[in-house]
C-alpha cells in the first residue's frame, strides 16, 4: 500500500512538471514569434567609396615665427629723457624720432668747438698766405693746419654724442610696450622698446632630424596653427644651417611665407608640414571611418547581400587595416581596403560586425583634401 502511494505521488509530480514545461515552452514560443514580428535592428551611417589618391608623405615639425627685421632698441649713453616721439604698439616710419636725451651740455661744447674750428681755419689760411710770401715758416703753417684738424675732430666727437642721444627708427616698424616718460633718467643700455619690421613676409625656423636633412631648398611646405590660421599657409624653404646641431643631431631650416594679413606674430609656435620623398597613390579615408580597439585599427566595410527572402540588404563587415599618418581630418590606409570598397564614416561607432546598415549619405573625398 505504501508503494502505491509513492508511485501515485511520483506520477502526479511528473504530470505537474510536464504541464509546467509545456506551458513555459508555449510562452517562449510566443515570445519568439512576437520578437520575429519586429524588424531587425539597424543603424544609419554615412559612407564613402574608397579611391586611390595621390599622397605626399610628410613629416611634422615645430616651427618658430621670425620677423625679417626685428631689434631691441637700446640707448648707448645715459641721460634724462626730454622728448618721447612714439607710443606703445604704434607704427613708426624710418627716421622718425623715438627718443631724445638731454644734450644741452654737449650742444654748448659743440658751439665752442665750432667757434674754435673757425678760428683755426682763419689762422691756417693766414699762415698759408704768409708762407707763399716767405713771411712765415713751414712749421708754423703745419702747426696751424694740425690745430684745425684737432678742432674739427672735437666738434665731430661732440656731434656724435648728440646723435647717440637722439634715437630714430632705423626702418618702418611696429613698436613694443614701454614704461618711459619725459623727465625720466635712464642709464646706458636700457631697453627702450622692441621694433618689428612692417613686412608682408615672415620666416619660420624649424628643425628636422639628421635622417631627414635631405630636404632641398625651394621645397614647398605648409604652416598650420589652430589658434592663428583658419587654413594651412603655404611657404617655401629658403635656407638651411651649415651643420647639424651636436646636442640634438637636428638640422635647422628656414622657410619664408607671404603673410599679407600679418596673422603670424614673431615668436609664435606653429606646426610645419614638410614633404619628404615622392608622391604615391594610396587609399585616403576620412578620419571618422577609422576605429581602434586592443587589436589595432579597423573599419566597417558595407557589404551588399541578398537575404533568404530575396531582398537586398547592406551589412557591416569589420575589417582590420594598417594606417599611415593622419593629417587633419584625413587618414592614409596602407593595407586592408581596396579601391571601390564602401566604408562607413559618420556613425561608424554605432556598428557591430554583421549589423544591418542603412546608408544616409555618400561622402566625396576632394582631391584638395588629401594629406
Amino acid at each position: 500500500m505504501s508503494l502505491r502511494r509513492w508511485l501515485f505521488t511520483l506520477l502526479a509530480c511528473g504530470v505537474l512538471v510536464g504541464s509546467l514545461g509545456a506551458y513555459k515552452g508555449l510562452q517562449i514560443s510566443k515570445a519568439i514569434t512576437f520578437a520575429e514580428s519586429f524588424p531587425e535592428h539597424s543603424e544609419t551611417v554615412d559612407v564613402v567609396v574608397a579611391q586611390h589618391k595621390n599622397w605626399q608623405p610628410t613629416v611634422k615639425a615645430s616651427g618658430e615665427v621670425i620677423a625679417l627685421r626685428s631689434i631691441e632698441l637700446r640707448n648707448e649713453l645715459e641721460g634724462k629723457i626730454v622728448e618721447l616721439g612714439f607710443s606703445a604698439g604704434q607704427v613708426v616710419n624710418q627716421g622718425q624720432l623715438l627718443l631724445k636725451l638731454d644734450t644741452r651740455e654737449e650742444q654748448a661744447r659743440l658751439d665752442a668747438a665750432n667757434a674754435q674750428t673757425e678760428l683755426a681755419k682763419l689762422a691756417m689760411k693766414r699762415y698759408q698766405k704768409l708762407l707763399k710770401q716767405n713771411a712765415s715758416s713751414r712749421d708754423r703753417y703745419d702747426q696751424a693746419r694740425s690745430e684745425l684738424v684737432v678742432a674739427k675732430a672735437n666738434a665731430e666727437s661732440l656731434q656724435a654724442i648728440i646723435e647717440k642721444k637722439t634715437l630714430r627708427a632705423p626702418f618702418d616698424a611696429f613698436t613694443g610696450l614701454h614704461q618711459l616718460d619725459v623727465g625720466q633718467y635712464i642709464s646706458a643700455n636700457t631697453l627702450i622698446t622692441d621694433l618689428v619690421g612692417v613686412d608682408q613676409r615672415v620666416w619660420v625656423d624649424f628643425n628636422l632630424p639628421q635622417q631627414q636633412a635631405g630636404v632641398s631648398l625651394n621645397t614647398p611646405i605648409q604652416i598650420v596653427s589652430a589658434g592663428l590660421l583658419q587654413q594651412p599657409m603655404p611657404g617655401v624653404v629658403i635656407a638651411r644651417d651649415a651643420a647639424v646641431m651636436v646636442q640634438s643631431r637636428n638640422l635647422r631650416f628656414r622657410a619664408e611665407l607671404q603673410d599679407t594679413e600679418r596673422r603670424l606674430k614673431p615668436g609664435a609656435l606653429v606646426e610645419v608640414n614638410v614633404p619628404i620623398g615622392d608622391s604615391q597613390a594610396a587609399i585616403i579615408l576620412p578620419a571618422t571611418a577609422i576605429r581602434r580597439d586592443n587589436f589595432g585599427a579597423y573599419i566597417y566595410r558595407i557589404d551588399k547581400k541578398i537575404d533568404e527572402q530575396g531582398n537586398k540588404t547592406q551589412r557591416a563587415k569589420k575589417q582590420s587595416i594598417i594606417i599611415g599618418p593622419n593629417q587633419g581630418d584625413q587618414a592614409v590606409v596602407l593595407d586592408g581596403v581596396e579601391k571601390g570598397d564602401i566604408v562607413a564614416t559618420n556613425g561608424a561607432y554605432k556598428l557591430r560586425d554583421g549589423m544591418l546598415v542603412n546608408v544616409q549619405k555618400q561622402q566625396q573625398i576632394r582631391q584638395g583634401d588629401q594629406p
